[in-house]
């Protein structure tokens, strides 16, 4: 039996948001598969995925309502302006319980606008993140 990986890592140079077409996809096709899908991102980022995911036949507002999809651009992981890892997990976890009974497709976004501008994100390595 295959397993799913964890984490996935995007690696890119350029806007962000030149992303978000291959994102949309393979959210579209994971929400397909009875998977749920979080998105974390800045509040810009956050409505291009929507838009992007509108565009491609998703009914978003259904999805979110079934909690199949949650998109989120919540910054409660950023404590006195400093990156609170633990705060992080515990709103990750958080986030996927909704979703028992359903595969859950490890959380997508794009949080290097935290990495490197506030101080703590580089205890993301020693968490596993």
């Amino acid at each position: 039996m295959e397993t799913l990986p964890r984490h996935q890592c995007l690696i890119y140079e350029g806007a962000p948001s030149r992303q978000l077409p291959s994102l949309a996809a393979l959210t579209v096709e994971k929400l397909g598969q009875n998977y749920r899908c979080l998105y974390l991102n800045s509040a810009p980022m956050v409505a291009g995925m929507r838009s992007y995911l509108a565009a491609a036949g998703v009914d978003v507002a259904r999805e979110v309502e079934k909690a199949s999809l949650v998109l989120s651009s919540d910054q409660g992981h950023l404590v006195g302006g400093r990156f609170d890892v633990e705060r992080m997990i515990r709103t990750l976890e958080e986030a996927i319980q909704p979703g028992a009974g359903r595969r859950i497709r490890g959380p997508m976004g794009d949080r290097r606008h935290d990495l490197g501008a506030w101080p703590g994100a580089g205890s993301l390595a020693a968490a596993g993140i």
